[in-house]
């Protein structure tokens, strides 16, 4: 009986998955294809007395249907640094409830 009820929620999930990848690839959000970086760096200049922070230049290629849209962002370390962080977390919570679905599917 419970293998029957594990196997009914195997399929149920298999489906689920299925409308959503399938609602994934007919949404239009553009879609991370690459990402090209540059670090510029002005070492001195005369009419300036203060010390220079580098910039980091980040191109990223997004592909919108069959259309590919080219992104240019320029941020310092200091944002690069938390932007990282914050992805991080949000993979973090991303990964922790979706193995809490996967472990409540078979338990």
């Amino acid at each position: 009986m419970e293998v029957m009820q594990n196997q009914t929620r195997l399929e149920n999930f298999q489906k689920e998955l299925r409308l959503k990848f399938e609602k994934l690839e007919n949404d239009q959000t553009p879609q991370f294809q690459n990402l090209k970086w540059r670090l510029d760096l002005q070492i001195a200049s005369r009419s300036y007395q203060e010390i220079f922070a580098p910039k980091i230049l980040l191109q990223l290629d997004l592909l919108k249907g069959e259309k590919t849209e080219g992104v240019l962002l320029e941020t310092d370390y200091a944002n690069l640094k938390h932007l990282h962080e914050e992805l991080q977390l949000a993979l973090k919570a991303h990964q922790t409830a979706r193995q809490k679905k996967i472990q409540k599917l078979f338990y």
